[in-house]
């Protein structure tokens, strides 16, 4: 409810399918290659509930073509840098820059190989 100002209701037609259109989960689509992604998640998050981006990942996963890696981070202890202590927050920061970094050819951030995904 808080969001309704600035993101809109599903009670106004007009602000509901802005919703719709603003929702990446309703955009995937079947056989397209997909870039890497890292996905966040804290599960005691009170504003996303962790099942969302968990249902992202995996419908991310059964949609994408490529081999490209699907990154899922899980933080059992934390939840929308609610309550989390700066080590935890930093360290969030870093996997997100590390990522962005790897994926841009940094030569200082390579991984091994990564293994070929299996779909489920």
């Amino acid at each position: 409810p808080a969001n309704t100002v600035e993101l809109g209701s599903i009670k106004d037609s007009v602000e509901c399918l802005s919703l719709i259109d603003m929702d990446p989960y309703l955009h995937l689509n079947k056989g397209t290659n997909y870039p890497a992604t890292i996905v966040t998640v804290g599960m005691q998050d009170p504003r996303v509930s962790p099942w969302q981006p968990g249902k992202f990942v995996a419908k991310l996963s059964d949609c994408s073509n490529s081999n490209e890696p699907i990154i899922f981070r899980v933080n059992y202890n934390t939840g929308h840098g609610i309550g989390s202590s700066k080590i935890q927050a930093y360290n969030s920061e870093a996997d997100i820059l590390c990522f962005g970094l790897w994926q841009s050819n940094h030569p200082d951030f390579k991984l091994l190989p990564v293994p070929k995904r299996e779909k489920y």
